[in-house]
């Protein structure tokens, strides 16, 4: 029996350069099309890429979100942003396992 824990468990593809982070306190303003506008406690940068997951006729959607735009609103307390999303439906990986970045 070969020592598993010599064994190789995960391995990466390529160098990947990414901040995980999960915010549960973000509202939806306004949803058209592939557009959105929310706001949250965090300032994100422009072009900043994420995913969002929604609910969705019992299950989850996911969504590829680029940031067009981020203010800050100045007349709520504490400090809000209001950020400007594009976004295009992810496609589910073809043998069924879930990739969850936010």
């Amino acid at each position: 029996m070969t020592d598993r824990r010599q064994h190789a468990r995960a391995r990466f593809l390529a160098p990947a350069d990414a901040h995980v982070d999960i915010v549960t306190d973000a509202v939806i303003e306004s949803w058209h099309q592939h557009h959105l506008v929310a706001t949250s406690a965090r300032a994100v940068s422009i072009g900043d890429h994420f995913v969002i997951e929604t609910s969705w006729h019992g299950g989850v959607r996911s969504w590829e979100a680029i940031v067009i735009g981020c203010a800050p609103i100045i007349t709520e307390s504490p400090l809000r942003h209001r950020l400007r999303l594009s976004l295009t439906p992810l496609t589910p990986c073809a043998n069924g396992a879930s990739i969850i970045v936010m």
